[in-house]
């Protein structure tokens, strides 16, 4: 889609849309490790030994 630029507020408000989108996209991953980590697949089942 083509965007034009016609008035100031909509470029505007199109940035805080996006850097909206980055800061909830960043927060999430955040939350995934997060999470990840509280539940141990990061480091490894407890009945697992190295070979």
């Amino acid at each position: 889609m083509i965007l034009i630029n016609l008035l100031p507020h909509r470029e505007a408000k199109r940035l805080l849309r996006k850097r909206a989108f980055f800061v909830g996209l960043a927060a999430s991953a955040v939350a995934g490790v997060g999470l990840m980590v509280e539940s141990g697949l990061l480091r490894g089942y407890p009945g697992q030994r190295p070979r």
